[in-house]
């Protein structure tokens, strides 16, 4: 097989006469692995593979072909890969669609022999095939099979990795809060704790493997994300989500602690988050009900509370700051006031320096950015999250009323 690839391609590079024999041989020796009593598939492929990039040889290729499909069993991969070889070597539209339909099929009874992720897989690349090849009911199908499984389904585990903080993490944090005079300045320095946003772990230099992923959304449950051809990008993200989750820690103990020392009503807040009023008291209320709810671990009621009045904050911050918020109508789109992402988008403008604009992508900025926050709460796609995320998105509100500005360039 070898030595007739290389004749081959020597020949077809080289234009010479042997190339008609050197293709007759080696369908010949296709056909001859095909009459075997197991019929060697990966020898058929072999010697039929570098014979499809010329169209010439398509009509010989295609009776080959055809009776391979014919020696495979139903939804094997080798059937699988034949058909699809089978398809380059027809040239009517009516026999490619009959084609397609009978790969279709191979790739479901592919994957109802599997189990666990390994299903959801193969449901995945049988979607992919049909949405490519333009087969509307065979995805519809793929679709309807794939919301059947639920997680239990796929058969996952949960890891954790304990970690052991230092107790002066948590000491400083709180020392901070202690040192404040007022409840006013116990906020402002919420508000003004700086994340650290560490550089992704050079995988080589510290000996590390890095092996591809899959990203699952399990309310589909779905792909939504492969690392394969991005690792380094997903280094940086996985880094960010490591970064801002340690941070939370530390703002999770400085709320606590302020609850501690300080115990305000919600009044007492309210009064607190409207100097300066940035916004109306009636949408400040919503952020002082949001801190209460937290300390009464009624988390899924906090953040609830909190990720929209981010959004409205930092909207009328740019206001403020004179830089546009808003996008006119244009053809058959309608005139909209800038969402979340457009507005993270617009911090450097306003003053905003790093880390805090970086941060807030990572928290809540959309699904390649990190944590994805706000669209995985507001749209119900994933549990209440843990505490220390809640109290970033606090965190995110103070710091959208507190921080002081520069003047920005655009009012400048």
């Amino acid at each position: 097989m070898d030595a007739l690839c290389t004749a081959y391609d020597l020949a077809a590079a080289f234009r010479q006469p042997q190339i008609t024999d050197i293709i007759t041989e080696m369908l010949d020796v296709a056909d001859a692995a095909l009459s075997w009593p197991e019929p060697a598939h990966g020898v058929i492929n072999a010697m039929t593979e570098p014979l499809l990039g010329d169209k010439k040889n398509h009509p010989q290729l295609h009776s080959l072909l055809q009776r391979a499909v014919d020696h495979c069993h139903d939804g094997s991969p080798d059937q699988v890969e034949i058909l699809k070889d089978l398809r380059q070597t027809e040239p009517d539209p009516d026999a490619q669609r009959r084609i397609d339909e009978r790969i279709i099929a191979a790739l479901i009874s592919q994957a109802e022999e599997q189990e666990g992720l390994a299903k959801l897989v193969h449901l995945e690349q049988a979607a992919t095939f049909a949405r490519d090849h333009g087969l509307t009911n065979a995805l519809d199908q793929l679709r309807r099979i794939q919301q059947k499984l639920n997680p239990e389904d796929l058969g996952l585990t949960r890891v954790t990795t304990p970690v052991n903080l230092p107790r002066i993490f948590i000491d400083t944090a709180r020392a901070a809060i202690d040192a404040t005079d007022s409840l006013d300045q116990a906020l402002q320095t919420i508000a003004l704790t700086l994340p650290v946003i560490v550089d992704p772990v050079d995988a080589d230099q510290h000996g590390l493997i890095r092996l591809p992923t899959l990203r699952l959304n399990l309310n589909g449950p779905l792909v939504t994300n492969t690392s394969d051809s991005s690792l380094a990008g997903q280094d940086l993200i996985n880094a960010r989500i490591f970064s801002m989750d340690f941070h939370g820690i530390r703002i999770e103990a400085q709320l606590d602690q302020l609850k501690k020392r300080f115990t305000p009503t919600t009044d007492q807040l309210l009064t607190a988050l409207t100097d300066p009023p940035l916004a109306p008291a009636s949408r400040m209320r919503g952020l002082a009900r949001a801190l209460h709810a937290f300390w009464e671990q009624d988390d899924d009621t906090a953040i609830a509370l909190t990720l929209p009045r981010v959004e409205g904050l930092l909207r009328r911050r740019l206001q403020e700051a004179d830089i546009a918020v808003i996008q006119h109508a244009q053809g058959s789109t309608p005139g909209q006031v800038s969402q979340l992402g457009s507005l993270i988008g617009k911090m450097k403008d306003a003053g905003y320096p790093e880390p805090w604009p970086t941060a807030f992508r990572a928290l809540l900025g959309g699904p390649t950015d990190g944590i994805n926050l706000r669209n995985g709460v507001l749209h119900d796609l994933v549990d209440t999250p843990p505490r220390p995320r809640i109290a970033l998105a606090l965190q995110a509100a103070l710091t959208v009323l507190f921080l002081p500005l520069p003047d920005s360039p655009a009012s400048t």
